[in-house]
């Protein structure tokens, strides 16, 4: 893919400040912790090690940078934490085996991005072709405005822009 991105954006310089925009923040988790648990006091001073075995193998395997409490709503119910690796990881993945490590987290989940922007995509069927579209106007509630590029990249690496069109979105 990073072929194909370099030459289209070779031959077509206007694309070359979009980029793709993930579903999640590839280096961080966000987690619920049960409160008054040794894993909520520990993770509020921001140790990762927790004294659960199966959550302390998978510290030592992903090495989180920075643990942050972002609070809790009510002192009973559960405290939430960001986790933040030092890697890009599959978060919904890794989030998915930190709530099953331990009974104290009652819930796990990717930092998912909120709101719109510029974006690359590129065909599931194997047809080689890409639309980098330019997302304009209110983003973060959703861009208003769209402009995209239809490239198709040929198997000896020739690009073709084979659409261009601007305007709003649907």
């Amino acid at each position: 893919f990073d072929t194909e991105l370099s030459a289209i954006r070779k031959a077509f310089p206007q694309v070359n400040d979009i980029a793709a925009r993930p579903e999640y923040d590839l280096r961080t988790v966000v987690v619920a912790v049960r409160a008054g648990t040794a894993l909520e006091a520990n993770w509020n001073k921001g140790e990762p090690v927790t004294g659960e075995e199966a959550l302390d193998a998978l510290s030592r395997e992903f090495a989180p940078e920075e643990i942050k409490p972002l609070g809790s709503p009510v002192e009973t119910m559960p405290a939430y934490f960001t986790v933040r690796f030092g890697q890009s990881l599959n978060m919904v993945k890794l989030a998915e085996r930190l709530k099953a490590a331990s009974g104290n987290i009652t819930a796990a989940s990717a930092d998912f991005t909120s709101g719109d922007g510029s974006d690359i995509t590129r065909s599931g069927d194997g047809s080689r072709r890409y639309v980098f579209s330019r997302g304009s106007g209110d983003c973060p509630s959703g861009c208003i405005r769209r402009h995209l590029y239809d490239f198709a990249v040929s198997p000896g690496g020739e690009v073709t822009l084979t659409r261009e069109e601007d305007g709003p979105t649907d």
